[in-house]
């Protein structure tokens, strides 16, 4: 099946990994995870009837399976360098293009650019994800420790996904 708003970002859209997500600092983070829970002002005016939950407010069971924490990567004997797939760097996507190419044909994307990273269809996006998790070097070592790109609600913020098996 293909759904375009369905998973995260650069989840696998197979469902043979998950990524976690990072950001550069704590607003980031909370920008990102808060935003499915973002008012829709065609419900603004919507009648308040008692123990339903308002518009904009966050479910309690949903606060209270989160947790801030903070990470470091640190390369290490196994992965002596750590780097990332820059998703917006103008390079990188020209490198997806190609890789991709059959893919993003079939989506109706000639080009892989910005506003296709930051879409609300992650069916490209989690592709690449897929791709980055896929790569190896020739001793069969993760080419990438996850991907880097930057918000699509606040473009000052720094994303980092990682990747985590299922």
């Amino acid at each position: 099946m293909d759904y375009p708003h369905a998973g995260n970002r650069f989840d696998s859209p197979t469902e043979d990994f998950r990524v976690c997500y990072f950001a550069t600092d704590l607003e980031a983070c909370f920008g990102e995870t808060l935003s499915r829970f973002r008012p829709n002002p065609a419900l603004a005016e919507a009648a308040d009837e008692d123990g339903l939950m308002r518009n904009g407010e966050v479910p309690a069971d949903w606060r209270n399976q989160r947790i801030a924490v903070q990470v470091d990567f640190v390369p290490n004997e196994l992965r002596p360098s750590i780097r990332f797939l820059d998703v917006e760097a103008l390079k990188t996507r020209r490198v997806l293009e190609n890789e991709l190419r059959s893919l993003l044909a079939f989506y109706g994307h000639p080009e892989l650019d910005v506003p296709t990273i930051r879409s609300g269809d992650r069916r490209i996006t989690r592709w690449i994800g897929k791709w980055a998790f896929e790569l190896r070097d020739d001793g069969g070592t993760p080419m990438f420790a996850g991907i880097r790109y930057l918000s699509r609600l606040n473009t000052e913020s720094g994303m980092l996904g990682g990747v985590s098996r299922r």
